[in-house]
């Protein structure tokens, strides 16, 4: 809804404005003066001002804004120190929709993501990611990445339709292996997924399994694991997302082969990174409390036993 600041008369009518009412010597002229203005203006077309629109309400429902088109970088370093860096403005789509970037990788944008699907959602909130493939499973992810160096990946320029900005702690990424590869290395076959975390207290809505298939908190600067993730909003509203990863943290977390060398371990052929967004003003979900909550639900139903 736009609201305007524009005053309407009624036709061949003068325009009566509380302030024009005196009370002196100045009554009678005023009032000449109007019904001059009045009169004058009769019939004449009314010069409209253009004025900005200053939006009132915003909608319910959190949404891309598919306008503005985002953009994504991969970047890594090779052995012979050469920075690899690849680059796409891409539409929103799904993973179907993935493009090759070059260098044995396909990657889209897209919306929703693990948190969505695991019901750890923020119920006003929306998921935004970035995925990327093998294009050729036995090749390497990273071609030629320096051992010891990190994975870098941005995504910016996310447009919503109403101010936003995205939730740090909900930064994560998403790893998934090849079924065939976990049976020839001798893994279960629920170690076809992994996560990395920002949060080291977010669970996923406790459907994670921190040390078994999640890495809790590792994307969090403090954790001490040399990976690091932010989250920013530029001049004009639009959000960006960065992850910084050391190549070792791409190794599935069951892996018998401790080594983190490239080369030397299994790795997968999809990861993704996603961040939750909420609209200005919106609180993220409180974590401690929902426990406090749950657990106070538990203990009662315990004393009913």
């Amino acid at each position: 809804m736009y609201a305007t600041n524009q005053a309407t008369a009624a036709p061949n009518r003068p325009y009566w404005s509380k302030k024009a009412i005196r009370v002196g010597n100045l009554t009678q002229t005023a009032i000449a003066v109007l019904l001059f203005a009045g009169t004058a203006g009769a019939g004449q077309p009314k010069q409209v001002v253009d004025q900005e629109p200053v939006r009132t309400t915003w909608p319910s429902l959190l949404l891309v804004d598919d306008s503005k088109l985002p953009s994504l970088m991969l970047e890594w370093t090779r052995t012979d120190g050469e920075r690899v860096s690849l680059v796409a403005a891409l539409p929103y789509g799904v993973d179907a929709d993935r493009v090759s970037l070059g260098s044995n990788v396909e990657a889209y944008i897209g919306v929703g993501g693990t948190r969505l699907s695991k019901g750890a959602g923020h119920p006003k909130g929306s998921i935004i990611k970035v995925g990327f493939y093998k294009v050729v499973g036995p090749k390497p992810f990273f071609e030629g990445i320096e051992s010891g160096t990190s994975v870098d990946v941005t995504l910016s320029g996310i447009g919503m339709n109403q101010p936003a900005y995205a939730v740090g702690d909900t930064v994560l990424m998403h790893l998934k292996y090849n079924p065939d590869d976990l049976i020839s290395c001798g893994l279960p076959p629920g170690a076809r997924e992994c996560f990395n975390l920002a949060s080291p207290v977010d669970g996923l809505n406790d459907r994670t399994q921190p040390g078994v298939d999640t890495r809790m908190g590792v994307l969090a600067e403090a954790s001490g694991s040399g990976a690091s993730s932010s989250v920013g909003r530029a001049e004009d509203g639009t959000l960006s997302v960065t992850t910084s990863v050391p190549y070792g943290l791409f190794r599935n977390i069951l892996d018998p082969w401790e080594s983190e060398l490239p080369g030397t371990f299994l790795e997968p052929v999809h990861f993704h990174v996603e961040v939750e967004v909420l609209p200005e003003g919106v609180e993220p979900r409180d974590l401690e409390a929902e426990r406090a909550k749950i657990e106070a639900i538990r203990e009662q139903l315990r004393e009913l036993d």
